[in-house]
């Protein structure tokens, strides 16, 4: 009885490797009457019929004892007729992951799976569209589909996927907008990926930037795409990000094409929660930043990079808990001093700046990056007495690259005996 019970826990869960599929095969070492005890295996495969051979017809897996099953195959083109004679057979299955098979076209019998509720179709490169009847599957939580390349669009039927928490689209880099459904699953606490325009497609078909204001679960990081040009101001309003409490990072990526005219309003506009703790901005072309960003008082990382018109740097020393900071590709910028430290020369300064005299600037900041800032020539300090603790006080990595016109380093990164900065592509400042 004991070795009856350890059989069937072994038999629960599976990993069969190639050379195992078929039950009379030599490599089995496993009692085929067992076979039917498997609820989750992962199964390797080498070529096309070694999926038909494992499961059914004398295979090593029953399909309708499965509740997961993960498929990493060897070979590059997955015939989606053999996926299709097992599928219907699936009729327990939960979770099913099919990530860099790869399919081109996910079969029709992968709707009929009404108890799936996982289904990971990651980094299947050629892998076009999603069937409509998908919003068959109605028990459905997680929707994996990052990495699937030439993805161009989703069913308008996802709105039908109520109990859907987490849908995945990073690096789908065809999909260009959002069914305007996805405004219907407010249940969704994972969403990486918005855009701020309907990328050519008809209003009454994609999502407006105003359709995340009743997604007030979305959690982790979200990535906002194609902000500025057709973006309307009110559509950033009405986005209501400040007041999604679960979200901590948030990337705003502004659109290379059109006009710049109204990023700066719209970035105004776009203001996140206070409780963000990671935030990047891309292609922005205002020409400073707005003060929603010096409020951020758990923010821990900072990332700006090619903010062309921008001339001035924000005021980001009174930020309590910044770690890291990069800062590149901002041609515009000139000079760099107190503005940039938030505390003032003297006392009066730093009163009118909201501070007291023994404020810190940057008191967390460890990591300091600097990059391709054509035009910056001067990066001035303050003179206090122990001016150089109250700045910075934590930094151990410091990079400058390919800041041709920048002529010195402040006193306060000079004083910094264990610090040892990275230049390079600096004529004018001595490199390592």
């Amino acid at each position: 009885m004991h070795e009856f019970i350890q059989d069937l826990a072994r038999n629960e869960c599976r990993i069969m490797l190639p050379g195992e599929e078929s039950g009379d095969n030599d490599a089995v070492t496993e009692p085929a009457r067992y076979r039917h005890f498997t609820r989750h295996c992962t199964l390797y495969l080498e070529d096309q019929t070694s999926f038909l051979d494992s499961i059914d017809n004398g295979g090593k897996l029953k399909a309708d004892k499965l509740h997961t099953l993960m498929v990493l195959s060897k070979f590059s083109d997955m015939d989606p007729t053999n996926l299709a004679k097992r599928l219907p057979r699936m009729k327990r299955i939960r979770a099913l992951d099919l990530s860099d098979c790869p399919i081109e076209k996910l079969p029709s019998e992968a709707t009929e799976l009404l108890h799936l509720r996982y289904l990971n179709l990651s980094f299947n490169h050629k892998l076009k569209e999603l069937p409509d009847a998908i919003s068959n599957l109605l028990n459905l939580q997680t929707l994996n589909l990052n990495g699937c390349k030439s993805l161009q669009k989703l069913p308008e039927s996802i709105g039908k996927l109520i109990k859907l928490r987490h849908l995945e689209i990073l690096w789908t880099t065809s999909l260009s907008y959002l069914p305007k459904g996805i405004a219907s699953l407010t249940l969704l606490r994972t969403l990486n990926r918005f855009f701020g325009s309907s990328g050519g497609a008809s209003r009454g078909i994609a999502c407006s930037l105003g359709d995340l204001e009743n997604l007030n679960n979305i959690a982790g990081c979200l990535t906002i795409d194609g902000l500025g040009g057709e973006t309307e101001i009110s559509e950033a309003t009405r986005a209501d990000l400040k007041n999604k409490e679960n979200l901590l990072g948030l990337e705003l990526w502004f659109s290379i094409v059109g006009s710049k005219a109204n990023d700066q309003v719209l970035l105004d506009s776009l203001e996140a929660p206070p409780q963000l703790q990671s935030l990047g901005i891309f292609d922005y072309g205002g020409s400073s930043f707005p003060n929603w960003m010096m409020e951020l008082n758990k923010l821990t990382q900072l990332k700006l990079h090619r903010c062309s018109e921008c001339n001035v740097l924000p005021t980001l020393g009174k930020l309590p808990f910044l770690e890291s900071l990069e800062i590149t590709n901002m041609p515009n910028v000139k000079m760099v001093g107190v503005e940039f430290l938030g505390i003032g020369l003297n006392h009066e300064d730093a009163v009118n700046e909201g501070s007291s005299p023994d404020a810190v600037a940057f008191p967390r900041l460890r990591k300091l990056h600097f990059k391709k800032l054509d035009e910056w020539k001067g990066w001035t300090g303050i003179n206090v007495n122990g001016g150089d603790k109250k700045i910075m006080p934590q930094l151990s990595s410091l990079s400058v690259v390919n800041c041709k016109k920048l002529g010195s380093l402040p006193d306060y990164i000079k004083k910094k005996e264990n610090l040892k900065p990275v230049i390079e592509g600096c004529p004018l400042l001595p490199e390592n």
